[in-house]
């Protein structure tokens, strides 16, 4: 019985893994939403900068969230470290892209997906816990 718990079990290390590229598609599915969203708008460069804050935070928020019900036992730390590896990740390849100018924008955003990456992780961890009740 204890092979079987172990078997599904799922490591920590596979699902961080495993998450980062999940969070990707995630943040590029909602951001061509509202990229969408905006292009009905009659200004569309007016909301960029809501738009790109709403997506990372919205990201953030699903990923963590999704990752830490996924995990179970200990999804919310899988959860933010999940985050932060992917936010490494986006900053390796924003300072290669911006040749090693990252602006304030960048750290605002980074830091706003890791807060409701961490948000999310703790609402998933908390959703779906059932609590027994003893009957008197």
């Amino acid at each position: 019985m204890k092979r079987k718990a172990r078997e599904r079990e799922k490591s920590s290390a596979a699902v961080i893994l495993i998450g980062a590229p999940v969070q990707a598609v995630l943040l590029t599915l909602i951001s061509l939403l509202f990229a969408f969203i905006s292009t009905l708008t009659a200004d569309p460069t007016s909301l960029v900068g809501i738009f790109a804050i709403l997506a990372v935070l919205l990201s953030g928020l699903i990923a963590g969230g999704a990752i830490s019900k996924y995990k179970g036992e200990g999804g919310l730390l899988t959860a933010i470290l999940s985050a932060l590896l992917f936010v490494l990740l986006l900053l390796l390849v924003a300072l290669i892209i911006s040749r090693g100018e990252l602006g304030g924008a960048a750290l605002i955003n980074t830091v706003i997906y890791l807060v409701s990456a961490a948000l999310g992780g703790l609402i998933g961890s908390k959703i779906g816990t059932k609590k027994r009740r003893k009957h008197f």
